[in-house]
Parts: C-alpha cells; structure tokens; sequence
C-alpha cells in the first residue's frame, strides 16, 4: 500500500513535471527534484535552472516567492541549518540564499556568482558538485516531510 507521504510526493512530482515557463518549456530535468522537494513543503518555487554554459546561469538555482518574514522563509532556513548541521562540504559548495526585494530569494550554492570567472573544465566541476549538493539537499527535504 502506498503511504500518504509517498502519494504526496508522486502528485507533486507530476505538477513539477507539466509546469512550462512563458515559452512553454518545461523545468530542467536536472533542478525538477529540488523543485519538487521544495514544493512538497509547501515552499512556492517561481524559476529555476539545472545552469548552463551556452545561456543563463552556469549553475543550478531555484527561486522561491516568499518575503524574508514568512513562515516558509524560517522553515527553509530551518532544513538548512539541520541539513549542514552534521554535514561538512567546501564552503563554496554550501547552499545559500540570495534575498531580493522584489519580495523573493533564490536558493543556489554560495560559490555559484563566481563560476563565470573560472577556465570552463574547472566551472563544469563545479557545475555538477553543485548540482550533487542541490540533489543531496533534495533527498533530505523528501526525508524531512511531514504531513505539514
């Protein structure tokens, strides 16, 4: 028998897997699973990018729509001071948020605004260790659920 918890996140994985940008692509397969972590936690995602060499980003982000003072704010930052709390990577490599005041933030490693400036086989390494740690931080979230 499938657990609440498990059609949860199977209902959520299937929303992530419609949702389309304005120009009616879809999210990168390599961010759907923060995404879907995210949103089974109730935390609203607006964009995100799995981070390309060719366009946008280098790296992979989230952004997520909550002001600095909402709930959702405190539990995010909650998870992720449990998440690090025994859990021990290169500080660029951390996860972080980035506060805008449009009211949003973006979730994204701490060493991502300086990926730009590296030799390309060096940011691709980076690329994917921040890729491994926006998954690793993923699979904590789905672990963390709670019937919230």
């Amino acid at each position: 028998m499938v657990s609440f918890k498990q059609e949860k996140i199977e209902k959520v994985k299937a929303d992530v897997d419609i949702m389309e940008d304005l120009l009616g692509k879809g999210i990168d397969e390599g961010i759907k699973k923060i995404v879907t972590a995210l949103r089974i936690h109730y935390i609203p995602t607006t964009m995100s990018c799995e981070g390309h060499f060719e366009y946008g980003c280098a790296y992979p982000w989230c952004d997520i729509d909550t002001p600095i003072d909402d709930p959702k704010t405190n539990k995010l930052v909650h998870f992720l001071i449990k998440f690090y709390s025994k859990r021990y990577v290169r500080e660029d490599i951390r996860l972080s948020l980035v506060f805008f005041p449009d009211p949003s933030m973006r979730l994204q490693s701490a060493g991502s605004s300086s990926i730009r400036f590296l030799e390309k086989e060096t940011a691709i390494k980076k690329m994917e260790e921040y890729r491994k740690e926006m998954n690793d931080f993923a699979e904590f979230l789905f672990n963390e659920h709670s019937d919230d």
